[in-house]
């Protein structure tokens, strides 16, 4: 199998960065079924039992009782045992409730901006669309800084107003009053935002 070149980069970057993380989450909730379940029904702000994340699969996916457990407890492991869970707020565990561990959905509270623009130009690749609105991120986008990773719109528009400052190559936004336009360069792929760091 060969490494890729985003493997070369985040290689780079190191294991112990919280950027790493999120983009190897920003490519899961691409490429991996059980991510995007989560992504899009597990709501920032909540905390879920396990057997309560068991049964919300099976309102999604005509699956037995012990596969819906199997795919939650990769998740848990997933979350548990990387920076993903408590580093990134995406999962974190909780004390358990009668033996029911449960994982609060928090969010990315220290985020980095680096990770907000890869997450961004990989939503453009997915849409095909590189102008972009922070009210679209915000109402169902199934990827993108909100969707990922809880950023509030407020702090989103913080970050995008330095990055366009810093590397209006890669950004541009127009967010006053009523407009909340973000402008990315088309001719740009998402890894190589990652060769700003």
């Amino acid at each position: 199998m060969a490494i890729t070149n985003l493997t070369k980069t985040l290689a780079k970057i190191g294991v112990d960065s919280f950027l790493t993380w999120a983009v190897i989450w920003t490519n899961l909730a691409r490429n991996s079924t059980l991510v995007q379940w989560y992504v899009a029904n597990v709501p920032w702000g909540s905390t879920m039992q396990k057997t309560e994340l068991v049964a919300l699969v099976g309102k999604t996916y005509k699956l037995s009782e012990r596969s819906r457990q199997n795919a939650i407890s990769a998740l848990y492991q997933l979350l548990n045992e990387t920076p993903l869970g408590s580093g990134l707020g995406i999962g974190e565990q909780i004390k358990p409730r009668k033996r029911d561990v449960g994982l609060y959905k928090a969010g990315w509270e220290d985020i980095n901006p680096i990770a907000i623009l890869y997450s961004l130009y990989r939503y453009a690749e997915k849409t095909e669309r590189y102008e972009l609105t922070l009210s679209e991120l915000y109402e169902g986008a199934t990827e993108g800084p909100y969707a990922l990773f809880g950023v509030p719109k407020k702090m989103l528009g913080g970050v995008l107003k330095g990055l366009s400052a810093q590397n209006s190559n890669f950004v541009r936004v127009d967010i006053v009053r009523d407009l909340d336009n973000v402008f990315l360069n088309n001719t740009l792929k998402a890894i190589e935002v990652l060769d700003t760091v």
